[in-house]
Order: structure tokens, then sequence, then C-alpha cells
């Protein structure tokens, strides 16, 4: 995780959490490596595991927070993407101003 080697780190993780699925630290260091390389749902869901296993650590709430304000900065900017959309096409439409003939 120091070498920023975020695929590695997580395969490491993953290794550790196959041969003991309560190694909170395991889940901790996955879930930072996700969240540095993007995947913040998965962040939380691995920090949200880890400090279930071990309430008392330190340095994954930290990471969580910073995780979950990812994820809605995320959300709201894909909200905001898709009203844009929404909103060029409806001006693309062509406008239909020929009365209806019953």
């Amino acid at each position: 995780l120091m070498r920023n080697d975020f695929a590695d780190a997580v395969s490491d993780c993953n290794e550790a959490i196959d041969i003991d699925e309560g190694y909170a630290s395991a889940w901790g260091i996955r879930g930072t490596a996700k969240h540095r390389h993007g995947d913040h749902d998965g962040a939380i869901h691995d920090l949200c595991k880890a400090l279930e296993l071990d309430p008392g650590n330190s340095w994954a709430e930290p990471i969580l927070e910073e995780a979950i304000e990812a994820c809605e900065h995320l959300r709201k900017l894909q909200s905001i993407r898709n009203a844009a959309k929404a909103s060029q096409n409806r001006e693309d439409e062509p406008e239909n101003d020929e009365p209806v003939n019953d």
C-alpha cells in the first residue's frame, strides 16, 4: 500500500481474509486501498467490517469518513450530469408547433 500498488495490496488482503475472516487489519487495509483506487463503495464495506471486528480501530474511521464523503460527492456529480443530459435532450427535441387535426 505504501508503494501505491493497490492491486497487490487488495490481492494480499484477499488472501489474508480468506485465511482469517476476522482479521480486522486486512479488512481495513483493503478498504484503504480500495478508497485510494477510487472504489469508494467497496472501501465503505471493508472499512465498516474492520470497525465491526475492531471497534477501537483508530485509523479506519477517518478513512471511512473520507470514502463516504467521496461517494456522496460522486453521486451528486452524477446527478448533476444526468440532469444536464436530460436538459440537453429536451433542447435537442424538435418542437412540434403544428396543430393537431381531429
